[in-house]
């Protein structure tokens, strides 16, 4: 073996080593207590909506309050357009406001995998629904 030949084995080494960190980023998730729960999203569930046109059904929002270690946090939960293909996370508003109450845990995430932040300096902000999940 030559002494480029070495070089090369070496770099390749020394390249590999370090590889050890994922590749992709892991969002960092809070988890706390809701505090309180609001918004018009609760109107929409009447006897009645089944009257309100869906392009007005479009409109409805869900607030929560949420005091983790970090702070509180205030956040509008939404439902996304395009639906998660993975069954496992798809969490319907209607779904979610039956079974949060004050009081529950839930976790979600407060920056994506690219690291950008969900919420403001004042921990408010907006996720998709999927994205918060109730702790039992």
């Amino acid at each position: 073996m030559n002494n480029f030949q070495k070089l090369i084995g070496l770099g390749a080494l020394v390249g590999t080593m370090g590889c050890e960190q994922p590749l992709v980023h892991t969002p960092k998730k809070v988890t706390g207590t809701v505090l309180s729960e609001s918004g018009n999203y609760m109107r929409f569930k009447s006897p009645m909506a089944i009257l309100v046109p869906q392009i007005i059904k479009k409109d409805a929002n869900y607030i929560l309050s949420v005091k983790t270690d970090e702070g509180i946090y205030t956040f509008e939960v939404y439902e996304p357009f395009i639906k998660n293909p993975d069954i496992a996370t798809q969490r319907p508003i209607s779904a979610l406001e039956q079974v949060i109450e004050i009081g529950t845990r839930v976790s979600f995430p407060i920056e994506n995998r690219d690291k950008t932040q969900y919420f403001g300096n004042d921990k408010i902000g907006r996720l998709p629904s999927s994205y918060v999940e109730v702790i039992k």
